[in-house]
């Protein structure tokens, strides 16, 4: 996650080259019940991307903006602004290439008349690189207009806590789940906060499917705040998450984890210890069981 801003961003529409041409000069361009102090997570986030991963990613860029730049034609260079966008998807390519192509097919999108696509698109760029500037060769009042709309999209970064904050509460991060099941986030409130009635809890995440994340209000029960993480088909192979609390005036009360020093939930077949649980003690049913 670093120190990108995380959209709430949860799925896109899917890539498709559409039948439409243009060209011409002058275009615009898912917590266990046992409750302790807050353990240090370890090291966490995905792999470095395949350097030869990068270099076909930006080698597919380079060449659908001197195609683009020649030609004036959005068709000829729409399979390989996709191809680009696939790859960094597949491989978890992250920052200012992954924002420059998730923009050029946002652009491309606006430009073939499927203007929400293109948003989805722009604001997953902007999650990527809140400082994202389009070219002024692939730019345009149409595109500007997307892109304003797309920043209105991105929520705001989470507030650094300030000095004094201290844990929320307690918490036990959940390390393992297997596909089949939720995994249950639960965090309890410190004695001081548990009369008030202004607490709110976000919890920020991020997947192997969604590496541009997103982020849920947790939902107030007892004395703390519990949401899960959803079951998905494909299963992601990881989960990564932290949560802020703040009071009525968007002050940050408390967190666990961070945005650089989140917490990571393996998925697997086979869990190394007992499966979490709800907060109350009970067991979780699989995913499209009966309710609790």
């Amino acid at each position: 996650m670093g120190r990108e801003r995380i959209a709430v961003l949860m799925c896109l529409a899917a890539l498709g080259a559409c039948p439409a041409h243009r060209s011409g000069a002058g275009v615009g361009g898912g917590p266990s019940p046992h409750v302790g102090p807050v353990p240090v997570p370890g090291p966490a986030g995905p792999p470095a991307a395949d350097p030869s991963v990068v270099g076909r990613i930006e080698e597919l860029l380079a060449d659908a903006d001197t195609t683009y730049q020649r030609d004036l034609d959005v068709m000829a260079v729409v399979g390989r602004v996709e191809e680009a966008v696939a790859l960094a998807r597949q491989h978890g390519v992250a920052g200012a290439l992954a924002a420059r192509a998730c923009a050029m097919r946002g652009v491309l999108h606006v430009w073939l008349g499927e203007t929400p696509q293109g948003v989805d698109l722009l604001a997953l760029a902007l999650a990527f690189d809140p400082q994202l500037v389009i070219p002024p060769s692939w730019g345009g009042p149409e595109i500007e207009e997307a892109l304003a709309e797309a920043r209105r999209r991105a929520p705001p970064p989470p507030p650094a806590p300030p000095p004094d904050a201290g844990p929320p509460t307690r918490h036990v991060p959940i390390m393992a789940q297997t596909p089949d099941r939720p995994v249950p986030i639960w965090v309890e409130l410190r004695p001081d906060l548990v009369g008030t009635t202004d607490v709110t809890a976000v919890l920020y995440w991020r997947s192997s499917l969604a590496l541009e994340g997103g982020f849920v209000p947790m939902t107030r029960v007892a004395a703390g705040f519990y949401v899960e993480l959803p079951c998905g088909e494909p299963p992601p192979e990881w989960w990564e998450y932290f949560v802020v609390l703040t009071d009525a005036g968007g002050r940050l009360l408390a967190g666990i984890g961070s945005a650089d020093l989140p917490y990571r939930v393996t998925i697997t077949p086979r869990l190394p210890g007992p499966p979490p649980t709800y907060p109350d003690g009970s067991s979780i049913p699989a995913c499209g069981g009966d309710e609790r």
